[in-house]
């Protein structure tokens, strides 16, 4: 099987990728197109799930979108709808109040940093509008959003029907409490516990 998510920065990209790594038992491949060297033949592997954004694969690959797509047996698109908040989230990542912690480690933001920040954040809600109407209009692909995963469990039945996933274990995985955005909560480790999809 090889399984490509297409999405946008902050998006949940990586714990679906993680997730769904493991249900399918398949190698993962966080953004290998984002890479200044060569990522991966990622065409000749199978058995894998990629997670990476459509502009760096046109950046990075010899050949373009639509192509690369095609060579996957399932894409899913994954955007998320507050762009706002996913705006809020972006720019703090480049913030000299974040520093040089790795993207996907816990943090917290304080109403006061939003004001201080609010203009970077606005730019930046209007650069992901954009970048989601290009993902809203890659056809042919399950549409699924951070919401409809994270915040309920729509979109987590949809995947699982998509590609055809019965039995389903660590689905806490995409538990909201769990965003990086709690501080000190963080994602717990998890034991692999099958459950019948219909039970989810």
């Amino acid at each position: 099987m090889r399984l490509l998510i297409l999405t946008h920065e902050r998006s949940g990209g990586m714990s679906l990728l993680n997730w769904l790594g493991r249900e399918l038992g398949l190698n993962s491949y966080h953004e290998p197109f984002n890479n200044p060297i060569k990522p991966l033949d990622i065409l000749t592997l199978d058995n894998i799930i990629v997670k990476d954004f459509p502009h760096h694969i046109e950046d990075m690959c010899t050949m373009g979108l639509t192509e690369f797509i095609s060579t996957f047996d399932y894409v899913i698109v994954l955007t998320r709808k507050n762009t706002y908040e996913t705006a809020i989230s972006s720019i703090f990542m480049g913030s000299k109040e974040r520093g040089t912690e790795h993207a996907h480690t816990i943090y917290t933001i304080n109403e006061e940093w939003i004001k201080k920040y609010e203009s970077a954040i606005l730019i930046k809600q209007k650069e992901l509008d954009d970048k989601i109407k290009i993902l809203k209009n890659i056809p042919n692909v399950l549409q699924v959003t951070y919401e409809n995963i994270y915040e309920n469990t729509d979109d987590i039945i949809k995947i699982c029907q998509y590609v055809g996933l019965q039995f389903v274990g660590n689905k806490d995985m995409l538990n909201n409490k769990y965003r990086l955005r709690n501080g000190k909560i963080g994602v717990p480790k998890f034991h692999h516990h099958k459950r019948y999809i219909g039970l989810i």
